[in-house]
Protein backbone atom coordinates (compact mmCIF):
# COMPACT_ATOMS: atom_id res chain seq x y z
CA UNK A 1 0.00 0.00 0.00
CA UNK A 2 1.02 3.71 -0.93
CA UNK A 3 1.82 5.75 1.67
CA UNK A 4 -0.85 7.74 2.47
CA UNK A 5 -0.88 11.02 4.88
CA UNK A 6 -3.30 11.74 6.95
CA UNK A 7 -4.37 14.53 9.68
CA UNK A 8 -4.09 14.32 13.37
CA UNK A 9 -8.16 14.48 13.44
CA UNK A 10 -8.41 11.74 10.72
CA UNK A 11 -5.72 9.63 13.04
CA UNK A 12 -8.10 10.43 16.05
CA UNK A 13 -11.20 9.33 14.48
CA UNK A 14 -9.34 6.19 13.08
CA UNK A 15 -8.53 5.65 16.05
CA UNK A 16 -12.20 5.53 17.95
CA UNK A 17 -13.55 3.78 14.79
CA UNK A 18 -11.63 0.61 14.95
CA UNK A 19 -12.67 1.02 19.14
CA UNK A 20 -15.93 0.61 17.47
CA UNK A 21 -17.18 3.83 18.30
CA UNK A 22 -19.59 5.89 16.28
CA UNK A 23 -19.61 9.19 14.57
CA UNK A 24 -21.75 10.88 16.74
CA UNK A 25 -19.41 9.16 19.89
CA UNK A 26 -16.62 10.07 18.53
CA UNK A 27 -17.67 13.99 18.18
CA UNK A 28 -18.14 14.12 21.88
CA UNK A 29 -14.86 12.38 22.81
CA UNK A 30 -13.14 14.63 20.47
CA UNK A 31 -15.76 17.56 21.41
CA UNK A 32 -16.37 18.24 17.49
CA UNK A 33 -19.57 18.27 15.95
CA UNK A 34 -21.02 15.37 14.04
CA UNK A 35 -21.27 16.29 10.62
CA UNK A 36 -17.16 17.73 11.59
CA UNK A 37 -16.93 13.82 12.58
CA UNK A 38 -18.57 12.71 9.05
CA UNK A 39 -16.48 14.60 7.30
CA UNK A 40 -13.17 13.15 8.44
CA UNK A 41 -14.54 10.16 8.18
CA UNK A 42 -15.93 10.62 4.40
CA UNK A 43 -12.13 11.80 3.77
CA UNK A 44 -10.40 9.01 5.35
CA UNK A 45 -12.67 6.41 2.90
CA UNK A 46 -11.82 8.30 -0.11
CA UNK A 47 -7.63 8.43 0.60
CA UNK A 48 -7.53 4.46 1.43
CA UNK A 49 -10.33 3.96 -1.62
CA UNK A 50 -13.11 2.52 0.58
CA UNK A 51 -16.72 2.46 0.32
CA UNK A 52 -17.58 1.52 3.68
CA UNK A 53 -16.23 2.52 6.95
CA UNK A 54 -16.27 -1.49 8.23
CA UNK A 55 -13.91 -1.81 5.23
CA UNK A 56 -11.82 1.09 6.04
CA UNK A 57 -11.22 0.29 9.57
CA UNK A 58 -11.17 -3.77 8.46
CA UNK A 59 -8.35 -2.64 6.06
CA UNK A 60 -6.50 -0.59 8.76
CA UNK A 61 -6.49 -3.64 11.03
CA UNK A 62 -5.62 -6.21 8.46
CA UNK A 63 -2.39 -4.96 7.13
CA UNK A 64 -1.16 -3.69 10.54
CA UNK A 65 -1.74 0.37 10.04
CA UNK A 66 -3.55 0.66 13.38
CA UNK A 67 -4.05 -2.49 16.20
CA UNK A 68 -7.38 -2.81 17.70
CA UNK A 69 -6.94 -2.03 21.68
CA UNK A 70 -9.67 -5.04 22.74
Amino acid sequence: MPSVAISKRESDCLYFLIQGKSAKEIGRLLNLSYNTIEFYIKRLKAKFQCHKTSELVSMMISQNIIKPHI
